[in-house]
């Protein structure tokens, strides 16, 4: 019986995170981003760098920093096993980020005991961001966390067991698909051998000299041969196209640590706030709950995470395990700081976690206080009175113009007939409508040196966002100054509107004049 106990707060903590994910997860639309890894699945251009292999395009990497193993994973499951959905799209995230809380579980538990992992996977399984990013997955973060704690599990269970090589190799090799994934994985692997160095230098040179260290390199070279393959093709481009040292938006990158941490940094990103005029009443029971308790909270934009952890980093320094997790995670925030354009958003940020949860749960459990457990209670609600907010506004405010639900309609919309090729004009929608479509009609971005052969066919529907709502300003006005100098001009076929009523998208045809 008291082992079953020692279950239960992990358990309930992942179903709270599960459900907290699967009641906000189909209220915005696909974004450009979330959907970006699907391109080669569609469209052979789409691949950064690819493998010819038996006659046939392998992708390996879709940016020079992100590799092609989320395209890999997804290939199987659309082909064989279901169609490209939403649900199909954000369930794996989810999943990994359920993995996640259960191996940061399991890894606090085998460190220091069952009372810190369970306060670690209540904060962890609570926490707003956290939940969040792994559900909306535009980073990708999903993996990396999963990727990075199975790493970090197998080297304890190593440390723990160092007869047993197996546990070793699977780490590095998780490591090193973490790393192909998307390269800014070094972040926490770096911040991860810093803090060994400065906690458990001794630990750390003993290992080193181990010969099954040196010789679990080669899984980590084997999960990371595709991007080591790009890199010696490309002459190094991850690192030069991508590391620049700068220490511009200082005072942002802390913003948006503070936000991260207390659940702030998502609002009016992907949700918008009260600014907008368009409002929809809820419907049902769990629309009207979610927006009764967002009301009766008097709408909390932020929680006490940030303050508790602030207070956990103080006290953390008297432990040495919590010292070792906060310096992992102070030196992996620090790369993001003077690294050009890193650390200016929530899906970079959220890359410390779970060190965070991990940070408080192992100073939390050291403090004997009797109203403790009360304490750790009122921090995972709070948690999740911010996530109540977000699910609130997404009710009634709807998302984002980059995470629009209009874009259902408008896979609808396209689809017909009369279509034979979809032509995109702004940022924002072609890899969505790749997903929607599932390759049924061929999606295009509209170029300037294409632009002839794509006015020339009255079955080229061109799909644009409306007035105010461009991502790239101006793009409208060029394309009709474009379209106009070849002699054509515009006709709005269709507007298509969001869950609110805003008018967010416009499907043009041209004609000649």
């Amino acid at each position: 019986m008291a082992k079953a106990r020692n279950f239960l707060a992990p358990f309930a903590a992942a179903l709270v995170f599960l459900l907290c994910s699967l009641l906000v997860l189909p209220y915005p639309g696909i974004q450009n981003d979330e959907a970006f890894f699907a391109g080669p699945l569609y469209s052979a251009q789409a691949s950064y760098f690819h493998a010819d292999i038996a006659g046939k395009q392998i992708p390996l990497m879709v940016m020079s920093y992100s590799g092609a193993l989320k395209t890999w994973l997804y290939a199987p499951l659309w082909n064989w096993l279901c169609d490209p959905s939403v649900w199909s799209l954000r369930l794996p995230p989810v999943i990994c980020g359920l993995l996640t809380l259960l191996l940061t579980w399991s890894l606090v538990r085998s460190l220091a005991g069952n009372r810190a992992a369970v306060i670690t996977a209540i904060l962890l399984g609570t926490d707003t961001c956290f939940q969040l990013t792994n559900t909306f997955d535009w980073g990708p973060v999903a993996l990396q966390h999963v990727l990075l704690m199975g790493g970090l599990a197998g080297i304890v269970h190593w440390l723990q067991h160092p007869r047993r090589f197996w546990p070793l190799a699977i780490a590095a090799f998780c490591w090193g698909l973490g790393l192909w994934d998307k390269a800014v994985l070094i972040w926490p692997l770096t911040g991860l051998f810093l803090a060994t160095l400065a906690v458990y230098p001794r630990q750390l040179l003993h290992h080193l000299r181990n010969r099954r260290t040196a010789l679990s390199v080669l899984f980590l070279l084997l999960g990371a041969a595709p991007l080591l393959w790009f890199n010696l093709d490309r002459a190094a481009a991850t690192v030069t196209a991508n590391t620049h040292f700068s220490l511009e938006h200082a005072a942002q990158k802390a913003r948006v640590l503070v936000t991260t941490a207390d659940g702030a940094a998502l609002f009016d990103y992907i949700v918008r706030g009260d600014y907008t005029k368009e409002v929809r009443e809820p419907s049902g029971f769990l629309e009207h709950a979610a927006v009764s308790i967002s009301e009766t909270l008097h709408h909390p934009r932020h929680n006490a995470s940030f303050f508790a952890l602030l207070l956990a980093s103080i006290a953390a320094i008297r432990y040495r395990l919590a010292r070792f997790f906060l310096l992992a995670g102070i030196f992996t925030w620090l790369q993001m700081f003077i690294t050009q354009d890193a650390g200016r958003g929530a899906h970079h940020v959220i890359l410390l976690w779970p060190f965070p949860a991990i940070v408080m749960g192992l100073v939390f459990a050291r403090v004997r206080l009797p109203g403790m457990p009360v304490v750790v209670m009122l921090l995972a609600c709070g948690n999740l009175s911010t996530y109540s907010e977000y699910l609130a506004e997404f009710i009634r405010y709807g998302a984002t113009v980059t995470w629009t639900d209009a874009v259902y309609p408008l896979a609808k919309a396209v689809a017909t007939k009369d279509t034979e090729e979809v032509e995109v004009v702004d940022w924002g929608v072609l890899t969505t409508l790749q997903v929607l479509l599932d390759g049924s009609i061929p999606v295009n971005v509209v170029e300037p040196d294409t632009l002839p052969k794509q006015l020339s066919s009255p079955k080229h529907l061109f799909v644009q966002h409306t007035t105010g709502n461009e991502i790239i300003p101006g793009v409208n006005a060029k394309l009709r100054e474009n379209a106009a100098n070849l002699g054509y001009q515009a006709s709005v076929v269709r507007t298509v509107r969001d869950r609110n009523g805003r008018e967010i998208f416009e499907l043009i045809r041209f004609e000649k004049r």
